[in-house]
């Protein structure tokens, strides 16, 4: 246990790999497949975070603390098309035939022409959320160090996407659209970690953690979505008065 109640600021930078769940909304079941197909064009990549908390350390061992998180979630979109087109174009060149049984056809004119264009769109696509946490935390001591783990939930103040998305219409086509909006529906996600904190003077320690991460849901047309985090990260905390 600490030796007694002191307030602390700190902070912490965390990287993680992602996870997506999807969850489509269509009755048309042709349709559903498409967008269960076209959810492969993107894929989750990872997350950056960045904390800076003001908390209270009690003698028992128990904290609490809050204060602003930035976060942003990576991902790679990767379209590939293969289109065929035909039209009609005038050759001034004359071209000829020839036939066994008859004299050679020389003639010049419209010519049917088909074409085949293949499409890579490739993009790197950002999710950016900056919310306040609220967690409740307890430490261990064993020895010099402190075993800590932590839970709390996330109230997600803003979020903004920049990227493209492969947007699917009921009628078969397609469009490669920028920036879609994304609305939230709840600002809730919850979070957890376990790491080991050590002391560098009275007042300063750092630590280490591993931790879980789950996303409000994100809302589009035909699609809701929320992302898990699994992270690893380093901190410090600085306490005002000596421990």
């Amino acid at each position: 246990t600490s030796n007694m109640n002191a307030f602390y600021l700190g902070g912490n930078t965390e990287v993680a790999i992602v996870q997506k769940t999807s969850q489509f909304q269509n009755s048309n079941a042709a349709f559903l497949e498409k967008l269960i197909e076209n959810e492969n064009t993107i894929t989750p990549r990872l997350s950056l975070s960045y904390q800076l908390w003001i908390g209270y350390q009690f003698k028992s061992g128990w904290s609490i603390q809050s204060g602003l998180q930035y976060q942003e979630i990576i991902e790679a979109l990767k379209y590939d098309q293969r289109t065929l087109t035909s039209s009609v174009e005038d050759h001034e060149k004359a071209r000829y035939f020839i036939n066994k049984n008859a004299d050679t056809l020389f003639f010049n004119g419209p010519i049917a022409i088909k074409k085949t264009e293949d499409r890579k769109v490739r993009h790197r696509n950002k999710h950016t959320f900056f919310s306040i946490p609220l967690e409740i935390g307890y430490q261990h001591h064993i020895k010099k160090v402190s075993i800590t783990g932590n839970v709390g939930i996330n109230y997600i103040m803003t979020h903004q996407f920049k990227g493209r998305v492969n947007e699917l219409y009921l009628d078969g086509t397609n469009e490669i659209i920028d920036n879609p909006l994304y609305t939230l529906k709840n600002r809730l996600g919850y979070q957890l970690s376990l790491g080991i904190d050590y002391p560098i003077t009275e007042q300063l320690s750092t630590s280490i953690k591993i931790g879980y991460r789950r996303s409000s849901t994100l809302i589009t047309a035909s699609n809701q979505q929320s992302y898990q985090m699994y992270s690893i990260g380093a901190g410090f905390r600085f306490f005002l008065s000596k421990q």
